[in-house]
């Protein structure tokens, strides 16, 4: 009996160690990527607030796309996308930016705006998150939805709600969408829902719509865009 329990002792050590050793032969699993994470979360928050299938990662390749997909360490001041290797880079980079001043700042995946949604995130490691950056921008876009009344409106005014800066950022949604192309040419040459005027709603991207008012946009990122005078009297731009 005791000659029977040690083979079985032995031949269930054997066979770990074979496991171990196979364990070890195999490369290791690389996490997802950061495109795949943005990606990941756009479809989740898409299919959660029932988006209209496809809008959601048309807006995040126009917010954010870099290669192949969306990126979530992305930046956008004036208008100049900045892409970065590393949530920490993109973090540091924002910080810089803030340190001189600089308010309107786009950040991640669906590029939400900090000045003009200041209690969307905790932090800036949270705003940089995809999950937390596309959930927040999913709802913001829903919102609109059940505002102005249909998915193509309400896409140009997730970037702004001016006409001239809403019809191109639309025309870009609806190449990456196909469901939406139909649609397009009903609201192409009509204004946007909403208020009248120059009222920047949301996100910036592509080069369409700018700064704050007042506040000039930066030609080139931090180091340099920061180094103009600071005001000198009440109320003189920044």
């Amino acid at each position: 009996m005791i000659r029977l329990i040690l083979a079985l002792l032995l031949l269930i050590g054997a066979s770990a160690a074979a496991r171990a050793a196979a364990s070890r032969d195999q490369p290791p699993v690389p996490p997802p990527s950061p495109s795949a994470a943005c990606a990941a979360a756009i479809a989740a928050t898409e299919r959660g607030l029932g988006i209209a299938h496809g809008l959601l990662p048309a807006i995040g390749l126009v917010e954010s796309g870099h290669g192949s997909g969306p990126w979530p360490w992305t930046i956008d001041v004036g208008g100049d996308d900045h892409f970065f290797a590393t949530k920490a880079e993109a973090i540091a980079a924002v910080q810089v930016l803030q340190a001189h001043g600089i308010r309107s700042i786009d950040v991640g995946c669906v590029q939400v705006n900090l000045l003009h949604h200041p209690d969307a995130f905790a932090s800036l490691d949270e705003a940089f998150d995809p999950a937390t950056n596309v959930a927040y921008g999913g709802r913001f876009l829903r919102a609109l939805y059940l505002e102005i009344g249909n998915w193509p409106d309400a896409a140009a005014a997730y970037h702004s709600r001016t006409p001239d800066l809403a019809a191109p950022y639309l025309q870009r949604v609806l190449t990456l969408w196909p469901a939406g192309r139909a649609l397009g040419g009903l609201i192409a040459s009509r204004p946007v829902a909403g208020a009248a005027g120059v009222k920047r709603v949301a996100m910036i991207a592509g080069g369409a719509g700018a700064a704050v008012a007042g506040e000039p946009p930066p030609h080139s990122f931090a180091y340099r865009c920061c180094g103009r005078p600071k005001p000198t009297a009440p109320g003189a731009p920044r």
